[in-house]
């Protein structure tokens, strides 16, 4: 496992095992929404949010985010829409809703507005131009309104021109303004948009795994995804492996209602310690419509409870009572494994599970899909903390890059940055032990002290000669206890 990039190299050298025992935040995801332009990320912290920029819920994932919202998640969702095939990012199947202002020119022309994509839900948008507050004679204002939301931009210059254009699509969240009102006049009118549609059940793998690419353009500090659309082995593979070369924490969920044998087998096609498979999944009541239940993957709560976890310490695990019981308004669970069942899946397996114990709907395990048990990075706190460990590191390293290859320059600073930073980890109870040889203890291993190229100890002349400049840090993570006993001694009276 490394990070690679602008000739900084950050390599993580798993020389952990643990004996095998028997037995913040925001989460990137892609979903079928009602508004938003497909593979465009739209960052959305509330419930309101959610339906302002993305509009009601349409199927399952709509459900799973508005549940995580209301329990405090946050979501870059990415919308989901069919293109004509996987090579083509631009070519959206649907049509677009439209309508138009015509002016009064010699010869009346029809200033053309549209959806911002296709479908439906921008049918009924109302755009409208209006003399201005300002009272100026060359500007109107413009106001689009939708479903109780309005946005307005005062002063539109009359006389539209192909800056004016840009400056309305940029600025409107709904609606475009068509490329040929340049040279055009704009006149006081209304128009509501029509016609628009498009089938979300022509939505397929291809679209899903070609908009995954464009997860890079969110900001680097979000480091965890969730396959919330589609769960097979193509897709899911497609998630696990961008998060494998992207440094990425990823969260993949079972099919519902699959045996124990099925989802072993589900697990097995992976091996990673970036990916963590979730089976269980909710029974919920539908949050617009309380006669309706659903049967859903659990997604959004999971993600409440990871983003709570997250802002006391990512490398604690959610799996506890302090941040895995699941409420708002949950049923029951879809497929409840317990006994023996559970602690094969759990232990063995490295699977986590969603259970419901006497009422109590909770999230138990700490597992990644690492393969090797045995590993310190088949727990996912520890794996989380090495995530985020090899981020500092890799802007360590950018933040050092270029100075003068010195003790002074480079060596030492860095040595101490780095001092503080492991303290830190020790003190929030990420790491064992203080600095040092000792074992527990975590050691920054380079040339900090060395004032010469004779005092090297770490590197060789050559290296600093090469331009380079290597250390080692090493240090022993703090896995989440998982495995207790507790013996009950009974003495005599005496």
């Amino acid at each position: 496992m490394s990070t690679n990039n602008q000739n900084v190299a950050v390599n993580v050298i798993d020389n952990s095992a643990i004996s095998p025992k028997r037995a913040g935040t925001k989460f990137i995801v892609q979903a079928v929404t009602e508004l938003g332009i497909p593979n465009r990320p739209y960052e959305v912290n509330s419930e309101q949010e959610y339906l302002r920029i993305l509009g009601q819920p349409l199927d399952r994932t709509g459900v799973e985010l508005i549940r995580g919202l209301q329990a405090g998640a946050s979501f870059v969702v990415f919308p989901l829409g069919h293109f004509t095939d996987p090579t083509d990012e631009t070519t959206i199947v649907g049509t677009l809703a439209s309508g138009t202002i015509t002016n009064t020119e010699t010869v009346p022309f029809a200033i053309p507005f549209k959806g911002k994509t296709v479908g439906s839900a921008y049918n009924g948008i109302v755009i409208s131009f209006a003399l201005p507050r300002s009272n100026s004679t060359t500007t109107l204002d413009m106001v689009v309104s939708y479903k109780g939301n309005t946005q307005t931009k005062r002063d539109v210059p009359i006389n539209i021109t192909a800056d004016i254009v840009s400056e309305i699509n940029n600025e409107f969240d709904l609606i475009n303004i068509g490329a040929t009102a340049a040279g055009h006049s704009i006149v006081v009118g209304t128009c509501t948009l029509a016609g628009g549609a498009k089938d979300i059940t022509l939505i397929d793998d291809d679209d899903i795994i070609s908009g995954i690419d464009n997860f890079g353009d969110v900001l680097t500090e979000v480091f965890r995804i969730m396959n919330i659309t589609k769960q097979n082995p193509t897709v899911d593979g497609a998630y696990i492996q961008y998060a494998d070369n992207t440094n990425m924490s990823c969260h993949i969920f079972a099919p519902l209602n699959l045996s124990k044998s099925a989802v072993i087998a589900y697990r097995n096609s992976y091996d990673s310690n970036k990916a963590r498979l979730v089976v269980g999944g909710l029974k919920v009541k539908h949050p617009y419509n309380s006669k309706l239940t659903l049967e859903i993957l659990g997604a959004g709560d999971l993600a409440a409870a990871i983003i709570k976890k997250d802002t006391i310490g990512v490398h604690f695990a959610v799996a506890s009572d302090k941040y895995g019981i699941f409420g708002n308004g949950v049923i029951d669970v879809v497929t409840n494994f317990k006994g023996v069942d559970y602690e094969d899946l759990n232990n063995i397996h490295g699977i986590n599970l969603i259970t419901n114990t006497s009422g109590t709907i909770k999230y138990n395990g700490n597992n990644t899909m690492l393969k090797d048990r045995t590993k310190a990075l088949a727990t996912e706190n520890v794996s989380d903390l090495l995530i985020v460990m090899e981020r500092w590191a890799f802007k360590l390293g950018l933040k050092y890059k270029f100075e003068q290859n010195t003790q002074t320059a480079i060596w030492q600073p860095m040595y101490k940055e780095a001092r503080l930073y492991f303290e830190s980890l020790v003190a929030n109870q990420a790491i064992y032990g203080g600095e040092g040889t000792a074992a527990g203890n975590w050691q920054w291993i380079g040339d900090q002290d060395a004032q010469t190229l004779a005092d090297l100890a770490f590197n060789t002349p050559q290296d600093i000669a090469s331009r380079k400049y290597s250390v080692m840090a090493r240090f022993t993570p703090i896995a989440a206890m998982e495995f207790m006993t507790i013996n009950l001694v009974v003495l005599s009276g005496n």
